[in-house]
C-alpha cells in the first residue's frame, strides 16, 4: 500500500498546476527580494547623503565658531592698549577691559596674557553663576604654556582649536601681541577661550550633538593628519542615523570626536515600504496561485511583468510618473494604488528632506561673508549673493563677470599662484588680503580665507570665504597716521620723522643728492612755562611750528621730537643754500618777536649735511646736528652770563 503521494503519479493537470504554482512562487520570491534590495540600497544611499550634509554643516558651524574667536583674538592682540599693557605701561588696562561686562559681551570663558619669557601677566576665568572673575586653573595654564612656547604646537593654537576645559568643550585661540599695524617687536601672546555653545547649534540644526575625547596619545601622534577631516557614518543602529568627525586636541594630546545623531526617518519609511511590498506581493501571489493557468498567464503574469517593468523605472530622486496598469483586475489596481501611495509618501519625505537642505543652504546663502567655490582649473563653480553684493552687483550681473573684472590684476596673479601651489601641495597662506574692484570702479580691501575641498582623499577645488575690510584698513591707516603725528603741533613726532627720514636717506643714496638736517631747540622754554603757564607755552610751540613751516619748503620734513626740540630735513639741499635757509628762519623769528612784545623767542640751531657718498646712518647725522645745537646753546648761555 502506498504511504505517500509521488509527483510521478500526479495527473498532468495537477503537475501543470504544481509547476505553475512553484514557478509563480519562485518568481514572487525573486521579485520580493529584488524590490526590497533596490529600495533598501536607495534608502541607505539617501540616508548617508543626508547625514553627510548634516556633519558637514556641523563642521562648518564649529569652524565658524573657531574663526570668530580667532578674529576677536587677532583684534585684541593687535591693539595698542594691549601692547602697552603687556609691557606694564598701562596700569588701568585691567580696570577698563578685563571686567565681567567684557567677558559677557564677548562671550569669553577666560583670557590669559603671556610675556615672552612664559610668565603669566594675567589669567582670569569668568564665572557666570556669580558674575565674578576667578583665577584660572594652574594645570590648564601649564598645558597652554607648554603648547604656546613650542614652535610646532603653537601653530594649532594660532589657528584655533577645540579642547575640553572643566568637562566642557571650549574653543581656544592664541595670537601674538603686536602693535595695531601688526609690527613688532613681539611682546607676548594672548590666549582666549570661549565655551562651545552646542545647545544653540542643536536648536539650529535639530540634531543631537555631543563632543568627547577618544583614542590615545600614541594614536594621535602617529596616525592622525590634522589637515584631513576624519568622518565616519553609522546607519545600522536601529532607527538612528549618526556620524562623527574626529580632530586632534593639541592641548591635551588626544583625539576629540564630534558625534551627531537624529532619527532615521528615511530608513524607517523604507522599512514600512518594504513591509507593504512584501504584504502586497504575498497577497496577490495567493490570488494568482488560486487561479487557473490561463488566468495566471493572461490576467496575472502579464500585469506582474508590466508592474515589474514600471517599478524598475522608478527613480527615487525624481518621482514624477505614477504606476498605471492597462485593463486588469481590481486587485492589481489596488496594488498599483498602494504603490503610488507609497511613492507619494516617499515624495513627501523627499520634499521634507529638500526643505531641510534648503534651510542649510540658506545658512550659506545668507552668511555674513562672501563665499566662492572654484574647481581645479580655477573656474568659479559657485558664489553666494553676499559675494556679489560686496562688489555692488546683483547675482545675475555678477554671474556674467570674469575674475579680471572684479579683482586687481596684480592680486589676480597672486591668487592664481597660490591656487597652483595648493594643488601641488606646496606652501600657500590660508589667509591673505587682496584688492577688489567694485561696480563703481572703486577699490575694495578684501580678506580671503581659503580651504581645500577634497573628495575620496583627492583635491577637487577650494572654498573661499571673502570679507570686505575696507573700513578696517581705513581705521588702521588713520591709527597709523595718529601714531606718527604730534598731537599739539600737527607736525610729525619722533617716530614719524624717523620713518620718513630713513626713506629720504635711502633715496638720497640712490639719486646721489645730499640733504641738510637742522636740530632746533627753543631757548628758555622753562621760563615761559613758569612765568606765563603751560597754556602759553603750548601756544608758543604752535607758533614756532608755523614759523618752521613758513621758513622751509613744503617738501621738507619737519617734526617735533621732544618738548621744545624740532628737527627739519631739507632734501636735495646743497651747501650753498645753507645760509639762505638759516637767514629765512631767523628773519621769520625776528618778525614774530616784533609783533609779540610779551613773548620773545630764540632758537639754538645745529645742522649737519649728509653726503650720499658717505656711509653715515640717520642716527649719526642727528647726533652731529644735536651736538652742534648743544654747542650753540652753551655759547648763548655764556653770552648771557658775560652781559651781566
Amino acid at each position: 500500500m502506498m504511504k505517500g503521494l509521488s509527483i510521478a503519479r500526479l495527473s498532468l493537470r495537477s503537475k501543470a498546476l504544481l509547476y505553475i504554482i512553484l514557478s509563480i512562487g519562485f518568481l514572487i520570491l525573486i521579485f520580493t527580494i529584488i524590490s526590497e534590495t533596490l529600495l533598501k540600497a536607495q534608502f541607505q544611499d539617501l540616508s548617508q547623503r543626508h547625514i553627510i550634509r548634516d556633519i558637514e554643516l556641523v563642521h562648518k558651524l564649529l569652524s565658524a565658531e573657531n574663526d570668530r574667536l580667532a578674529q576677536l583674538n587677532k583684534d585684541w592682540g593687535a591693539w595698542d592698549e594691549t601692547y602697552e599693557f603687556i609691557q606694564g605701561k598701562d596700569p588701568d588696562y585691567k580696570k577698563r577691559n578685563l571686567i565681567p561686562e567684557t567677558f559677557v559681551t564677548l562671550d569669553l570663558g577666560f583670557i590669559i596674557y603671556f610675556d615672552l619669557k612664559g610668565n603669566v601677566v594675567y589669567a582670569g576665568k569668568y564665572e557666570p553663576e556669580t558674575g565674578n572673575i576667578l583665577p584660572l586653573n594652574q594645570e590648564t595654564v601649564r598645558k597652554i604654556t607648554d603648547n604656546l612656547y613650542n614652535d610646532i604646537l603653537r601653530q594649532y593654537l594660532n589657528k584655533g582649536t577645540i579642547a575640553p576645559f572643566e568637562n566642557q568643550p571650549y574653543v581656544l585661540s592664541a595670537e601674538s601681541i603686536l602693535t595695531s599695524t601688526h609690527k613688532g617687536p613681539l611682546m607676548g601672546w594672548l590666549v582666549m577661550g570661549r565655551k562651545l555653545n552646542l545647545k544653540a547649534i542643536m536648536e539650529l540644526t535639530n540634531l543631537w550633538i555631543y563632543v568627547k575625547p577618544i583614542d590615545s596619545t600614541r594614536i594621535c601622534a602617529y596616525d592622525f593628519n590634522p589637515e584631513e577631516h576624519t568622518v565616519s557614518i553609522n546607519t545600522s543602529k536601529g532607527d538612528t542615523l549618526s556620524a562623527s568627525h574626529k580632530f586632534y586636541d593639541v592641548l591635551n594630546e588626544q583625539m576629540i570626536m564630534v558625534n551627531i545623531a537624529e532619527k532615521n526617518e528615511i530608513l524607517r519609511q523604507g522599512k514600512r515600504v518594504s513591509k507593504y511590498i512584501i504584504f502586497l506581493v504575498i497577497t496577490f501571489g495567493l490570488i494568482i496561485i488560486a487561479s487557473s493557468s490561463v488566468f495566471l498567464n493572461n490576467a496575472i503574469l502579464q500585469p506582474l511583468i508590466e508592474l515589474s517593468k514600471q517599478f524598475k523605472k522608478i527613480d527615487l530622486d525624481r518621482i514624477e510618473n505614477k504606476i498605471a496598469l492597462s485593463e486588469t483586475s481590481a486587485e492589481f489596481n489596488t496594488l498599483a494604488e498602494n504603490i503610488n501611495n507609497m511613492l507619494m509618501t516617499i515624495k513627501k519625505q523627499k520634499q521634507e528632506i529638500l526643505e531641510k537642505e534648503l534651510r542649510y543652504r540658506d545658512l550659506v546663502e545668507n552668511a555674513e561673508v562672501g563665499i566662492l567655490v572654484d574647481d581645479l582649473a580655477g573656474n568659479v563653480v559657485y558664489f553666494n549673493e553676499k559675494l556679489a553684493g560686496l562688489f555692488g552687483y546683483k547675482l545675475n550681473e555678477f554671474a556674467r563677470l570674469k575674475p579680471e573684472d572684479y579683482i586687481h590684476p596684480e592680486d589676480l596673479k597672486l591668487i592664481r599662484e597660490y591656487h597652483r601651489r595648493r594643488l601641488n601641495e606646496e606652501e600657500a597662506p590660508a589667509r591673505y588680503e587682496i584688492k577688489g574692484i567694485g561696480k563703481n570702479k572703486r577699490f575694495i580691501d578684501l580678506e580671503v580665507h581659503t580651504v581645500l575641498l577634497k573628495k575620496d582623499g583627492k583635491i577637487i577645488g577650494t572654498r573661499n570665504y571673502i570679507m570686505d575690510i575696507t573700513e578696517r584698513k581705513k581705521a588702521e591707516e588713520q591709527l597709523n597716521i595718529q601714531s606718527m603725528t604730534d598731537e599739539l603741533t600737527g607736525l610729525l613726532n619722533r617716530r614719524g620723522f624717523k620713518s620718513f627720514a630713513q626713506h629720504q636717506l635711502e633715496l638720497a643714496k640712490k639719486i646721489k643728492k645730499g640733504f641738510y638736517l637742522f636740530y632746533c631747540d627753543l631757548n628758555d622754554m622753562k621760563k615761559i612755562n613758569d612765568k606765563f603757564g603751560h597754556y602759553t607755552g603750548d601756544w608758543v610751540l604752535k607758533e614756532l611750528s608755523n614759523i618752521l613751516k613758513n621758513s622751509f619748503r613744503k617738501t621738507d620734513i619737519i617734526a617735533r621730537v621732544g618738548g621744545d626740540e624740532f628737527i627739519v630735513l631739507a632734501p636735495e639741499a646743497i651747501p650753498e643754500s645753507l645760509n639762505v635757509m638759516l637767514n629765512r628762519l631767523n628773519a621769520n623769528i625776528d618778525k614774530f618777536n616784533v609783533s609779540n612784545n610779551s613773548h620773545k623767542i630764540s632758537l639754538s640751531i645745529g645742522y649737519a649735511y649728509f653726503n650720499p657718498d658717505e656711509s653715515k646712518t640717520l642716527d649719526e647725522i642727528i647726533e652731529i646736528a644735536d651736538k652742534k645745537m648743544y654747542e650753540e646753546k652753551i655759547k648763548l648761555k655764556n653770552k648771557v652770563i658775560d652781559s651781566y
